[in-house]
């Protein structure tokens, strides 16, 4: 129970991470919680790897976190300038995402622009290739790798002993954080000033991260109760300033409209 909830306080702000990585390749809504229960497996696999045969090398896998950190600190950015700005992301074509511009450079007909589905991959004209569906779960292993370093190092310093306790509560933990990705997401889109949490822990996030790879790692809990108070603040400011939205209403103001779009023509 102390491994789980040490792990559960050191990985929330993943779920910050996972869902600004959603927004970037514009998956759908409807399977972002079912493409992370898909990565499971191999969160489960990466860290027995890191807990039982990987313990020495920790150190030399921590750089992997600088690249990480510095696109959580870039998105944590565009997300602070849209919200201050009005602006909204509108653009659900995962085409004019800049990762799938730059893996549809390297992968060429390989990579295909459009989701079908929840495919990772597609047989068309009998030629396999690759949706971005597959980028986004390759995006969250990676990340997963990431925080599981830096999970896996802090909570050796708790107990050393009992590593299959540790990893029972690592993995327990793990599972935890994606099952309350779904309510983050609701959460977000229903108080719109959290877009400024969400922003202000991503850089933390980013900053923690970079500073981790030079030794100058953040208090342990920090990132927790700092996610904890922002996402409090921006609750709170969506309340007091009005801005608080009904996702049903939206969605039937979004249907009339089509409809009405459709009479029209």
């Amino acid at each position: 129970m102390g491994a789980a909830i040490v792990e559960v306080l050191l990985s929330t702000d993943n779920i910050c991470l996972f869902h600004q990585i959603f927004e970037h390749f514009r998956v759908p809504r409807e399977v972002r919680p079912g493409l992370l229960f898909v990565g499971t497996p191999f969160m489960v696999l990466m860290r027995w790897s890191l807990f039982f045969a990987l313990k020495g090398i920790y150190d030399s896998l921590r750089p992997l976190m600088f690249a990480l950190g510095l696109f959580c600190a870039y998105q944590g950015l565009v997300v602070f300038y849209m919200t201050c700005m009005g602006l909204e992301e509108e653009d659900e074509d995962p085409e004019n995402s800049a990762m799938v511009i730059w893996f549809k450079k390297i992968m060429g007909d390989k990579l295909i622009t459009k989701y079908q589905g929840s495919a990772f991959h597609v047989t068309l004209d009998g030629i396999g290739k690759y949706t971005p569906m597959f980028l986004v779960l390759m995006f969250i292993e990676v990340t997963d790798v990431a925080f599981c370093i830096d999970g896996v190092s802090t909570i050796f310093m708790v107990d050393h002993v009992h590593v299959w306790t540790l990893f029972l509560g690592d993995i327990v933990a793990a599972c935890i954080v994606r099952a309350l990705y779904p309510q983050l997401a609701g959460t977000v889109e229903l108080f719109p000033d959290l877009n400024y949490s969400v922003a202000c822990v991503l850089v933390m996030v980013g900053a923690d991260m970079c500073c981790g790879v030079f030794g100058y790692d953040f208090p342990p809990g920090t990132l927790a109760v700092s996610m904890g108070v922002l996402f409090t603040l921006g609750m709170a400011s969506s309340i007091l300033r009005g801005t608080c939205r009904n996702p049903d209403e939206e969605d039937e103001a979004a249907k009339n409209k089509d409809q009405g779009a459709y009479g029209a023509a």
